[in-house]
């Protein structure tokens, strides 16, 4: 029991202050610039913000996961349907985001 305590709290300390938000996919923007990157755009949603106003996150296309997030992103994007986004607490500055989170899953709803 105290295995499953600890490995729980691991696991979840480390989004402690992380957000997340729910909407629905508006726009997805590549950007040639420091190493490239994915942002995505949300929609007037509802969730918890941890960087700017809550509904920019961004992905690094040059990994697997990355890729699987965009991928994921793209199809929301096309089908107007809901995805349920998950941010690391890593944020950036300026544009194109004014406050874009490092996204560390995305859930395409429905």
């Amino acid at each position: 029991m105290k295995k499953i305590f600890l490995l729980l709290t691991l696991v979840f300390s480390g989004n402690a202050v992380a957000g997340w938000y729910q909407g629905t996919v508006t726009n997805v923007f590549p950007v040639d610039h420091e190493g490239g990157r994915v942002y995505i755009f949300l929609n007037d949603g509802n969730g918890e913000l941890s960087c700017g106003n809550g509904k920019v996150f961004y992905a690094d296309p040059n990994t697997e996961i990355g890729k699987a997030i965009l991928s994921v992103a793209l199809v929301a994007k096309t089908t107007g349907k809901l995805v349920w986004v998950s941010g690391s607490g890593s944020c950036v500055e300026g544009w194109p985001s004014n406050g874009g989170e490092k996204i560390i899953s995305i859930d395409l709803k429905g």
